[in-house]
């Protein structure tokens, strides 16, 4: 309640967490114009809806996480059964066309 004016920094740290909120809170009950429980039951309401707030982001970064995994592996497969694929092929090939007999070569006649 008293003392030197938090940097924004060390402001938005406080305003995260609450402390912002109860400060202004207290001041209100110092004024009269709130009473303690009504205070508390504003902070409790607050702390809350942030918690709240806090999981559904937990939440969604876990969800995507596990989309992007799973879209990871899934192309993962595609190349997988690709390369399959182009193994096939290449041994169908090489079964398919047996071995050329190498062409009857006559030996070449000395020239005299």
């Amino acid at each position: 309640m008293k003392g030197a004016q938090p940097s924004d920094t060390v402001r938005a740290m406080l305003s995260y967490r609450g402390v912002m909120l109860r400060r202004h809170l207290q001041i209100g009950v110092a004024k009269g114009a709130i009473t303690q429980e009504q205070a508390d039951a504003k902070l409790a309401e607050w702390v809350k809806a942030k918690q709240d707030k806090i999981q559904s982001k937990i939440d969604s970064v876990a969800k995507a996480k596990q989309s992007a995994a799973k879209a990871r592996k899934e192309a993962e497969s595609k190349v997988k059964e690709a390369r399959a694929e182009a193994i096939r092929k290449k041994a169908e090939v090489a079964v398919a066309a047996p071995a050329e007999p190498a062409a009857e070569e006559t030996p070449a006649e000395p020239q005299a």
